[in-house]
């Protein structure tokens, strides 16, 4: 399961996301799987560029709302024929060569997200700063287990501890 927006902590409905170049297929591949990038992923910044990166990263940039690659959209198709702007923003190469990530920013957003497989968070996990873990599937989880390089800070957790909410360190 990948990080799901719950609520805003400061009640926004409107929560910003912003355009960043995606980096090369190596960055945004999983370490542990074969994944790409996929929308409800923690990404990161590296040299400008987001990634979708291992587990021990620390800070995340935010969360993944959607991708753009390149190439997949034409002049003459309806989209484009009627939203210029975004076609230049897409097909700028010298810019965003590996495709634009869509990414939600807001440190009050809220994500419920898997703890890591055979963790069950309690009552003591909430309030504490913990790091991402990917499973073998490719799935990014919280691991109430590792305090180093934390990304995401669990504010409650779900009646049977398999899921936490979070918002970003």
């Amino acid at each position: 399961m990948a990080f799901e927006f719950a609520y805003s902590l400061d009640g926004n409905a409107a929560l910003p996301i912003k355009d960043f170049a995606v980096d090369t297929l190596a960055g945004y591949k999983t370490a542990a799987g074969t994944n790409d990038a996929k929308k409800g992923d923690l990404v990161f910044l590296n040299a400008g560029l987001v990634r979708r990166n291992v587990v021990t990263t620390g800070a995340a940039l935010g969360v993944l709302e959607g991708l753009e690659f390149t190439g997949l959209i034409a002049q003459g198709q309806p989209y484009a024929a009627t939203n210029a702007s975004f076609i230049s923003k897409v097909t700028d190469l010298a810019a965003n060569p590996n495709g634009v990530a869509k990414v939600r920013l807001d440190k009050a957003a809220v994500y419920r997200v898997a703890v890591n497989t055979g963790q069950t968070a309690t009552n003591a996990n909430v309030g504490v700063s913990y790091a991402i873990a990917i499973d073998a599937a490719g799935n990014q989880t919280v691991d109430i287990t590792t305090t180093t390089t934390p990304a995401v800070k669990v504010i409650e957790r779900s009646a049977d501890g398999k899921k936490v909410f979070v918002t970003l360190v």
